[in-house]
């Protein structure tokens, strides 16, 4: 890892029994302490445990793109479970808003249509869920209504909850599930399973 970011690239999350190289990086973790970095690397383990978590700055943005607009690739995301008071990605809830405000709006890597083709139609049909996907008489009504010109993740490594602009409505089989980025407590989801 640290031959593909650097000691530069690796953003502390959480250090419990190292509070202060929460929200530094290792090498501005070291410059504060006076430390070699690797010295300093070694020290947050010991002191966590081991359990300390970080993010690893090592994507470039160009072949983030490139792969965006290959007709084939798809939008998703591997965050986890969303537990208050558990640091996490900000993935977890900022992908889509990212890809529609960041991708399409701003710099227009892909068009609307096919952002939202790559993250609903395409999906269902690859993993073989018949009722998901699309708008149409009889499939389950899952939607999400949002503003294009003002949907944006804010969600960020030291404030994963930050929330996302631009979403009025999560509809979930039917029933609103968020209004104007507001939970509505109601749990209408089913576990989805392949239709082969």
């Amino acid at each position: 890892m640290v031959l593909n970011c650097g000691f530069d690239g690796i953003l502390v999350l959480t250090a419990k029994g190292a509070p202060d190289a929460e929200g530094k990086t290792v090498l501005e973790y070291a410059e504060n302490k006076g430390m070699d970095v690797f010295d300093a690397l070694f020290d947050i383990l010991v002191a966590t445990e081991r359990s300390a978590s970080a993010a690893y700055f090592m994507m470039d943005d160009s072949d983030i793109e490139w792969i965006m607009r290959h007709p084939y690739t798809m939008v998703g995301t591997d965050g986890d479970l969303i537990v208050p008071g558990v640091s996490r990605h900000p993935r977890c809830i900022g992908t889509f808003p990212r890809v529609l405000g960041r991708y399409v709006r701003e710099k227009k890597v892909l068009r609307l249509e096919e952002a939202i083709r790559k993250m609903t139609s395409l999906p269902a049909l690859k993993l073989g869920l018949k009722n998901k996907g699309l708008i149409k008489e009889g499939l389950d009504a899952d939607l999400v209504i949002f503003d294009p010109n003002t949907i944006i993740d804010r969600a960020d490594y030291m404030n994963p909850d930050g929330t996302n602009l631009g979403i009025k409505y999560v509809i979930v089989n039917g029933r609103v599930a968020l209004k104007d980025n507001q939970n509505t407590g109601t749990a209408a989801g089913n576990v989805v399973r392949a239709d082969r």
